[in-house]
């Protein structure tokens, strides 16, 4: 099913719903004439009619979300409206606003939703109604094609302009009567959210005030910059994506204490069961910290199997932790079929997946008893898991950014130790206080855990490995396939995802170099031997998004009065600089400039109107790939984007 949205979400065109329908159709068919009965057949059979259920359930939410999105830059504007979040950005906080007017534009133009970026702190809250006047654009796209999409993921949010605050939004008042029951509860559920941050924040401690903000609200808005990157850079940002940890901390508190509190009370014992009775308890806890974390694709998964695995409770059947995931794959994957492409739902289902299949096998061979043997199940328990989920999640790390946090596993053993017997303990007691203020003497103590864990954090990100050869789509699938099959079959049979791991990073290894990197904008980057330059000359018209798996280390070069001569990765970069001649540029291959034969690539940038990549085969040759327009729905005409190779 993950599948089908998936490749319905990389198309380079939009498909007719006749073409949507077909292996709905034929897998039925299937069915009803019993062709099930061949051997292999039923699984095919299911595939086909998950393919089409993925497929259809990506291609009805596109035709939902559908709102008007901005084709052009259109200056500065005022916009009028309510804040609806407040999110952490690089250059100052994200204002998302749910748009009514915006100047210069009909009912019918305007965006639902824009996003601005406000260098000023922000003393708003969400639900509260704004007027900003700022410079609105269409969402930009990437240069580097398989890199993150904004604009699809802009689409599916109903995101239709970004930009960024002259000054500083001010509050206003208009009449909200109009919104409906549904809207007006999102207002104030967001301003609860900020308000739970804010105090959070504030009781917590200056240092890690942010992140316990992050860890208990979802919000961080609130965290520093660096903060966040060290946390990247060292595996452990895992901590502040709200998912298993968290949720079975809020059900498991309120679930056990309702059972404690229950069993005094003999009367209550005797008329209702304890554990049906606090499983009850554990789910209305669940839910509400769905809705004030914000729900994310992580939360969202662990919701489901929390939900999961306290109903089985309820009606005292077993909860199988595959088919848990399973179920909460299928619903997220319908519910929001968006996210199957992005890093947060592939990385949070594979490390869930791989954890639940380790932990199966290992319970089956316990052995022995005694305080020795269980410290040492503890901490061995500790290690293994946490270089099980850095080996499922290692392939869409170095897939999606490029990079992998080669220290993970010793910063995730260190601060598991800390999560568990101080962090959560604090945390569960200051959620168990806060109804009668006595939340933060526990909220102080969190924030002193999370000082230690930022601690190592910090010690443990310079062992980031980055620069990583590209992974390409096919070693990508491979790594993907070699997942399920460690998941999916028993015993003996495992080893079998050796042969598609093998496969994968062969082709990995195998993957062309991308040295320079020319977009529809005329913006390039090139990659020198210390890391990745954008070059600044005199036909960068427009800006777009640096590609995400080179935007952390790049530096700047200007080109725009001399010309220059740049050293890349088994060539060079010649750029000419002449007001007077087309603006080109030429990579020589140094290699076999060595060998007595001079080859030029040339670029003449005036004739680009779509990205151009420059990259270096296995065997040593310079290539040239070039980008073919896409018709999807999330391109404006000005930013369309597909791949083609010459």
């Amino acid at each position: 099913m993950a599948f089908g949205a998936a490749v319905y979400l990389e198309l380079p065109y939009e498909p007719d719903w006749l073409f949507v329908t077909i292996p709905i159709l034929v897998s039925i068919i299937a069915g009803c004439f019993k062709l099930n009965r061949i051997p292999f057949a039923d699984l095919l059979i299911i595939f086909v009619f998950a393919f089409g259920a993925g497929f259809s359930a990506a291609k009805l939410k596109c035709d939902l979300v559908k709102s008007p999105m901005l084709d052009s830059d259109v200056g500065i504007v005022r916009i009028e409206g309510v804040l609806t979040s407040i999110e952490h950005g690089a250059k100052g906080n994200r204002l998302r606003i749910r748009a009514s007017a915006i100047s210069g534009m009909t009912r019918q133009e305007t965006p639902r939703y824009v996003r601005v970026t406000q260098r000023r702190p922000s003393r708003l809250d969400p639900g509260r109604p704004i007027r900003c006047l700022a410079m609105l654009a269409p969402p930009p796209y990437s240069a580097l094609p398989g890199d993150f999409n904004f604009p699809r993921q802009a689409y599916f949010q109903q995101l239709g302009g970004v930009g960024f605050v002259l000054g500083e939004c001010q509050p206003i008042s208009f009449d909200l009567t109009q919104r409906g029951w549904l809207g007006k509860f999102q207002d104030h559920l967001g301003a609860l959210r900020r308000k739970i941050a804010l105090h959070v924040s504030a009781a917590s401690g200056e240092k890690s005030g942010g992140m316990v903000a992050a860890m208990i609200s979802g919000d961080r808005s609130l965290m520093p910059a660096d903060q966040v990157e060290v946390l990247r850079a060292s595996g452990l940002a895992h901590l502040l994506a709200i998912s298993g940890l968290h949720m079975g901390l809020a059900g498991g508190v309120f679930f056990w204490g309702a059972l404690r509190l229950l069993t005094l009370v003999e009367p209550l014992a005797l008329r209702w069961p304890p554990p049906r009775v606090a499983a009850c308890f554990a789910l209305a806890a669940c839910t509400a910290y769905l809705l004030i974390s914000g729900a994310s694709v992580a939360t969202q998964r662990a919701y489901i199997m929390a939900v999961i695995a306290f109903s089985a409770k309820v009606f005292d059947q077993p909860a199988l932790s595959l088919r848990s995931l399973a179920i909460a794959m299928v619903l997220v994957t319908l519910v929001q079929p968006e996210t199957v492409v992005s890093p947060g739902y592939q990385m949070s289902f594979a490390a869930t997946a791989a954890l639940i299949a380790v932990y199966e096998t290992t319970q089956k061979r316990k052995t022995g008893s005694g305080v020795v043997i269980r410290g040492w199940r503890f901490f061995w328990g500790i290690a293994f898991a946490s270089l099980t989920a850095s080996l499922a999640t290692a392939p869409f790390a170095a897939f999606h950014f490029n990079r992998v946090a080669s220290l993970s596993i010793p910063a995730n053993i260190l601060t598991t130790p800390i999560i568990s017997f101080w962090a959560a303990p604090s945390a569960a007691l200051a959620g168990v206080t806060f109804p009668f203020g006595g939340e933060e003497i526990f909220l102080k103590s969190l924030g002193k855990a999370l000082e230690v864990i930022l601690m190592i954090a910090t010690l443990m990100s310079s062992g980031e490995g980055g620069d990583l050869r590209p992974m390409g789509t096919m070693a990508f699938a491979g790594f993907i396939v070699a997942t399920s099959c460690f998941v999916i079959l028993n015993g003996r049979w495992r080893w079998l995802s050796s042969i598609p791991m093998a496969v994968a990073s062969i082709a990995w290894l195998a993957s062309p170099l991308p040295i320079a990197i020319v977009d529809a904008h005329r913006q390039v980057y090139v990659h020198s031997p210390d890391g990745w330059i954008h070059i600044k000359t005199i036909e960068n018209t427009k800006k777009s998004l640096p590609p995400l798996q080179i935007s952390d280390d790049l530096t700047e070069h200007d080109c725009r009065i001399e010309a220059c001569n740049i050293q890349l990765k088994q060539a060079s970069l010649h750029i000419r600089t002449d007001p007077n001649l087309p603006f080109a540029a030429a990579i020589i291959d140094t290699d076999q400039q060595s060998s007595g034969t001079l080859i030029k690539h040339h670029l003449n940038f005036q004739d680009i109107n779509h990205p151009v990549r420059i990259v270096v085969s296995r065997n040593g040759k310079i290539e040239r790939q070039s980008l073919h327009p896409s018709s999807r729905p999330w391109f404006s005409t000005n930013s369309r984007a597909g791949i083609n190779h010459e």
